[in-house]
């Protein structure tokens, strides 16, 4: 049974789609267990709080991805937040995901054809999907302010 949602920041409320982090693949396996087991304690604690993930839709069809029961049968592939993944998974609490548009999944591909996070972030600034680079450049600490 999930948890209760909690917060993310006001900015992102009618951006986000809230979901069980068994449909969201990460990007990456957890590589920093200290952060990883701090992100569980925090969860298990307060539930989420802070940035939704960005994910691209794996599976492409005809329904409505604002309607939780259809939700269910779609996966997702993060492009941040493997850790905040994995530690959702054993909270067992819902994560708050930033699912990119099919415009801005067909201009810029998926996760593995970038070299690095900087590129990635640049490929969502020229797609123009304000919301997907700022996402990313926080992943990374970039300032959100060089997101044009």
């Amino acid at each position: 049974m999930m948890a209760t949602k909690t917060a993310v920041p006001a900015s992102w409320v009618d951006e986000v789609v809230w979901v069980d982090p068994e449909n969201v693949t990460p990007p990456h396996e957890v590589r920093n267990p200290a952060k990883y087991n701090a992100l569980v304690a925090a969860m298990r604690d307060t539930g989420w709080c802070g940035r939704p993930i960005l994910a691209e839709e794996e599976i492409y069809g005809d329904y409505d991805i604002w309607d939780p029961e259809q939700l269910e049968d779609v996966d997702m592939r993060a492009w941040t937040g493997s850790h905040r993944i994995a530690a959702a998974r054993e909270a067992e609490i819902e994560i708050p995901v930033y699912v990119m548009d099919e415009d801005t999944n067909a201009q810029v591909g998926t996760w593995e054809s970038y070299l690095d996070d900087e590129d990635r972030v640049e490929a969502f600034r020229r797609a123009k999907d304000r919301n997907a680079a700022a996402l990313m450049a926080a992943e990374v600490g970039f300032d959100e302010c060089c997101i044009e």
